[in-house]
């Protein structure tokens, strides 16, 4: 799914430009980071693309899906194209497999436990990960957890951020 920006603008408070004129384009299979200083944008491009923020001039193109200020779309449509991560979930005391479960649920997916299977092991991690508590998991657990659950929605945009 190619994504697309054209001269994107995007405002804080209808006063403070985030994004200013903002192009460029992202072929479907590339892996793409944006560097900068903080509150140059960088997050509020990922919420313009999940759908988080709207923007005030400019299109984005999801795919088929267009985005600009005067139209309004489905952003039912978005939900499950794209899953946006961001460095601040906070997670309860349940277990992995819980969690993975309550995230599918939420999502309307059907639980399939191959899959789930197939990404641990994606990950190197061993069915043992599915009953440790969440907030007992080390840094670098915690990180291939937050990879996990993008894995398990079968999106086809991931945007991580932080």
């Amino acid at each position: 799914m190619e994504i697309r920006f054209e001269k994107v603008n995007c405002y804080f408070d209808k006063k403070e430009r985030i994004l200013n004129n903002v192009s460029f384009s992202v072929k479907k299979n590339t892996i793409v980071g944006f560097v900068g200083k903080s509150g140059s944008g960088k997050t509020c491009i990922f919420e313009v693309l999940s759908g988080l923020k709207n923007i005030n001039s400019g299109k984005i193109m999801i795919g088929d899906i267009v985005i600009n200020k005067k139209m309004l779309y489905d952003k039912d449509k978005l939900y499950n194209k794209i899953f946006f991560q961001t460095s601040d979930v906070v997670f309860s005391k349940r277990v992995v497999l819980d969690e993975i479960k309550y995230f599918i649920k939420l999502k309307g997916l059907d639980y399939d436990e191959d899959k789930i299977l197939n990404f641990l092991n994606l990950l190197g991690l061993d069915v043992g990960f599915l009953d440790k508590e969440i907030c007992s998991l080390s840094d670098g657990f915690i990180v291939l957890f937050k990879i996990l659950l993008p894995l398990l929605s079968g999106a086809d945009v991931l945007l991580y951020d932080d």
